[in-house]
Formats: C-alpha cells, sequence, structure tokens
C-alpha cells in the first residue's frame, strides 16, 4: 500500500472517535457555534478517557492495518481499492455509531443507561462487518475475473 494509504488510516483513527460525534452533534444538531461545540465536545476530556476510548476503536483499525500489510492482494489495484473501501466504511461506520448513541444529549429522546457500552459494541461489529465486506468483496472480484476470463 502507498503512503497515502497509512497517512489516511492513522488520519481517520486518531480523529473519527467518540469526541468528533458529539462535536458535530453539539455544532450541527444542539446549533452551538464552532466554539460552542468543542469546548462541549473536547472541553473535558482526558488523556486517560482518549486512550480508553481509542484502544477499543483500534481493533478493526488493527485488522485493517494487518489485511493491509499482510495481504498480497493489497498489491493488486483491486485490492488496494477493497482496503481503500474498507477504510472508508469503517470510518463512516464508527462516526455514524458514535452519534446514534449520543444523538439523545441534543435532542429530546431519553439517553439509555447502557449507552456508553457502545463504545465497545461499535468496533467488534465493525470489525465483525469489516471481514464480511472483505469476504464479499473478494469473493466479487474472483466472480468477476472469472467471468472475465471467460468472455
Amino acid at each position: 500500500m502507498n503512503r497515502m494509504f497509512w497517512v489516511a488510516l492513522v488520519l481517520v483513527f486518531v480523529f473519527v472517535d467518540v469526541t468528533f460525534a458529539e462535536f458535530m452533534l453539539a455544532f450541527i444538531v444542539g446549533g452551538l457555534d464552532l466554539a460552542a461545540a468543542y469546548e462541549r465536545a473536547y472541553g473535558d476530556l482526558s488523556f486517560n478517557d482518549y486512550w480508553f476510548f481509542a484502544a477499543w476503536r483500534s481493533l478493526p483499525y488493527i485488522a485493517l492495518v494487518l489485511l493491509a500489510a499482510l495481504s498480497s492482494h493489497s498489491k493488486a489495484r483491486a485490492g488496494r481499492c477493497i482496503l481503500w473501501l474498507l477504510l472508508v466504511a469503517l470510518a463512516l461506520f464508527h462516526f455514524y455509531g458514535y452519534w446514534v448513541m449520543q444523538s439523545p444529549l441534543f435532542t429530546d429522546e431519553r439517553t439509555s443507561s447502557t449507552a456508553i457500552l457502545a463504545v465497545i459494541d461499535i468496533p467488534l461489529i465493525a470489525l465483525i462487518y469489516g471481514t464480511i465486506g472483505y469476504v464479499v468483496c473478494l469473493i466479487g472480484y474472483k466472480i468477476y475475473g472469472a467471468n472475465r476470463k471467460s468472455d
């Protein structure tokens, strides 16, 4: 994989997290200005909190890193495309999951007492969906290649 993929992977891992989703919710749904939204989301975030969330969030990213580094598919154009799609899907899944988890904080909905468990559930589900997505893409690519050769 090229350098841009690795930089994008690190940036997505660092920035697409619970606090970023809260910042966007505060700005978009809560109607706060940028400074107030930033203060709401990042004001009381500690280093330990960030790394606790990052440890769980890292599970699907570690799998993606291993797949990109160790797979021979990353040398083919289709394999690189699949890895990029997985990275984008992973980022969107995390963002959407954290958005849904925290949206009751900015709406009239009632917040579940177990909502914080989504911090653990979202990365685990992302890992499962990512694995399924990779297998489906790989099978699709193999079928496409077999049909292309038979034409």
